[in-house]
């Protein structure tokens, strides 16, 4: 199998990944009229962090909205958010992953109720996450009295 079915040679990286650290790699040229000298080059990586959890902005309190937008603060590294609503009686009246990139801006990320909420106490909670893992939830309480 030829790595080099171009100008670029490819080989896949390692499994698993690699974590942070300065790594080195080389390479050795061969053709029939024997072996080139050896290349060296170096570089770091990072290892990813586990996201810290959201801070919750609104809604929280009562609210006359009975659609209203779920906002956060946005959370360094986070990839993805896992939104999570109960009302009333405990009924769950959203559970859903939100790519950070459509979600949020440079500060702020904000998710508008896809459905209208019945009247009474709410609970939502948002968790963030990475390659590194999930962060704690986080949770806030609003009531929709119209």
């Amino acid at each position: 199998v030829s790595i080099c079915p171009v100008a670029t040679c490819t080989v896949p990286g390692p499994t698993p990944t690699l974590g942070g650290g300065t790594y080195t790699w080389s390479v050795q040229t061969y053709n029939p009229a024997g072996y080139g000298p050896w290349s060296s080059r170096s570089f770091t990586t990072t290892t990813p962090t586990i996201p810290t959890g959201a801070t919750l902005t609104a809604p929280i309190g009562t609210v006359t909205n009975a659609t209203p937008a779920y906002q956060w603060n946005r959370v360094n590294m986070a990839t993805w958010y896992r939104l999570y609503v109960k009302g009333p009686g405990g009924k769950v009246v959203l559970d859903e992953w939100y790519q950070a990139a459509s979600v949020c801006n440079a500060t702020t990320c904000s998710v508008l109720s896809p459905t209208t909420l019945e009247n009474g106490d709410h609970t939502w909670w948002v968790q963030s996450n990475n390659v590194a893992g999930y962060s704690p939830w986080k949770s806030a309480a609003f009531k929709v009295n119209p």
